[in-house]
């Protein structure tokens, strides 16, 4: 998958965080960087949207799990670049196609869900504060606590 940050982190409360991590002073960019790869290394694992992007995906037909939610699909092209005829609900994405896919690449936007993202903001902090200080052994264990329902 590959992602392409949309929108801002604004959720995600930076000033909040550095309260809460005790950093008093330091680089914002290193602070903002920190916090949108914390996101997107959570919103991987359990598959839940918490900053808005566009990704693009490429699976085999019977392992297709898009992200949630779905802002709105963008393409839906077969292994050789071609394009397919889909329709998408909101929930279900239904594409037409002949002869032999192996594998489809799809692009969608995300829209987070806003209590979703509070619900997720102290691990991304945690996360994301294991990742400021560069504490990769940290960073495993928030990713390992993460709630299993969520996954």
């Amino acid at each position: 998958m590959t992602y392409k940050q949309i929108g801002s982190i604004d959720a995600l409360r930076a000033d909040a965080f550095k309260v809460w991590a005790k950093i008093d002073e330091g680089n914002e960019d290193v602070i903002n960087v920190a916090l949108r790869d914390a996101a997107l290394r959570i919103q991987e694992y359990t598959n839940i949207a918490l900053i808005p992007c566009t990704i693009r995906q490429i699976a085999p037909l019977d392992a297709i799990r898009l992200m949630l939610p779905i802002g709105e699909v963008v393409s839906v092209t077969d292994s050789k670049g071609n394009e397919c005829d889909f329709s998408f609900s909101g929930f279900a994405l239904d594409f037409t196609y002949s002869g032999y896919i192996g594998k489809v690449a799809i692009e969608y936007t995300t829209i987070p869900d806003a209590a979703q993202i509070e619900r997720m903001l102290i691990p991304i902090w945690e996360l994301a504060l294991a990742i400021y200080d560069g504490n990769t052994e940290e960073q495993n264990r928030v990713i390992n606590r993460l709630p299993l329902e969520l996954c």
